[in-house]
């Protein structure tokens, strides 16, 4: 039963994030919608983020007494850091404002660092 109200959580988170991002970012313009249509990976990547963030917020609402190890925590802030830049990312991309080797880029290898580091801490540890 519990792994049953965890799914339904992730899926009410996700539908919720779906509706954020028709939204916001696709500006409630179906052609915006078409252009991802047409790159299939651009829209697995964000139903994965979309998946990923909901499943984030269900498991850290779902620690409510236990302290998770510190290579968790680490791996859960990497991993948020990447799906709001990928957000962003195709915010960008939408609109045309993405430029190579901005800020953005850097926030892609923060996360990927903190990714990295916290299978390093995992295995030290």
């Amino acid at each position: 039963m519990i792994k049953v109200q965890v799914m339904l959580d992730i899926l009410i988170v996700a539908i919720c994030m779906g509706v954020l991002l028709w939204l916001f970012v696709f500006d409630k313009k179906s052609e915006n919608v078409m252009h991802l249509l047409d790159d299939p990976i651009s829209m697995i990547s964000l139903i994965t983020d979309l998946i990923l963030y909901a499943w984030t917020n269900v498991w850290a609402l779902a620690l409510r007494t236990s302290q998770p190890p510190a290579y968790q925590r680490v791996l859960v802030t990497g991993g948020l850091i990447f799906v709001v830049t990928d957000f962003i990312y195709y915010y960008m991309w939408f609109f045309s404002e993405y430029r190579p080797n901005s800020w953005i880029d850097g926030a892609y290898m923060l996360a990927f660092g903190l990714i990295a580091f916290s299978a390093y801490m995992k295995g030290k540890y």
